[in-house]
């Protein structure tokens, strides 16, 4: 959990992560914030997508019936991009 109202929903390397997230769950109604997991956004490890917490069951309902590809997946989940030799 986080502060408040809101907790974590997801965990990622970089702000691309979060923001796709951000713009799946916003227009379905769950409200997020993104937010760097240190104090200070140069010694951060890792960016939290935070939800509201009343609303983190629906979020994970909403993200369970998304349709990714398996790239897009890892891409999520590492921040890279696969190489040209995996792609073939």
């Amino acid at each position: 959990m986080y502060e408040g109202d809101w907790c974590v929903f997801k965990k990622f390397p970089n702000y691309a992560g979060p923001e796709v997230l951000k713009s799946l769950l916003e227009p379905q109604g769950v409200p997020t914030k993104i937010i760097p997991s240190g104090k200070l956004t140069s010694l951060h490890s890792e960016v939290l997508l935070l939800v509201e917490k009343s609303l983190l069951h629906r979020a994970r309902w909403i993200l369970k019936n998304a349709e990714f590809s398996e790239e897009e997946l890892v891409f999520l989940s590492t921040g890279k991009l696969p190489s040209p030799e995996e792609e073939k």
